[in-house]
């Protein structure tokens, strides 16, 4: 089953506007520069703003381009829902699994849905990237990650 998305597009592109708008809004009553240097606010004001460029460039491409409407099929439709579903599953799973095992289980299903690797190359990218990021976060950046709320998994450092 096919369905154009020419809607879709449109309110998914207004929504990401408005989203970033809301966050660019927020950003800047965070601070965007402070005494010592670049405040909180500074780095997701760079990210609303660029994203809100980028979904107005995506919104308009079509005005430029003379091309075939796309169709939304199953697949894309399966794979929008895979990572929307992660990320919200790992907004919840966060404070009682951790960082790296709930980043982890979100990059483990994102792989296996969405495309085509052996579950074992995608176990260990997932442990791989999760560690690497927990690394790049708290030893150089010096940046504290939520650890689990579970004993059994606090007890280990996750």
């Amino acid at each position: 089953m096919r369905l154009q998305f020419h809607w879709f597009k449109t309110l998914s592109a207004a929504a990401l506007v408005a989203f970033s708008t809301v966050f660019a809004v927020s950003a800047l009553q965070m601070g965007v520069y402070s005494d010592f240097g670049p405040g909180a606010g500074l780095f997701p004001l760079s990210l609303s703003l660029i994203l809100a460029v980028l979904t107005l460039l995506w919104l308009l491409k079509p005005l430029v381009d003379s091309e075939i409407p796309e169709r939304l099929s199953r697949d894309g439709v399966l794979r929008v829902v895979t990572v929307i579903g992660s990320v919200l599953g790992s907004i919840l799973l966060m404070p009682y699994l951790g960082f790296t095992l709930t980043s982890s289980l979100a990059i483990f299903v994102i792989m296996m849905v969405t495309g085509n690797h052996r579950a074992f190359t995608a176990l260990g990218l997932a442990i791989g990237s999760s560690i690497g990021f927990q690394m790049l976060f708290q030893r150089g950046l010096n940046l504290a990650l939520p650890v689990s709320q579970l004993p059994v998994l606090s007890s280990l450092g996750l």
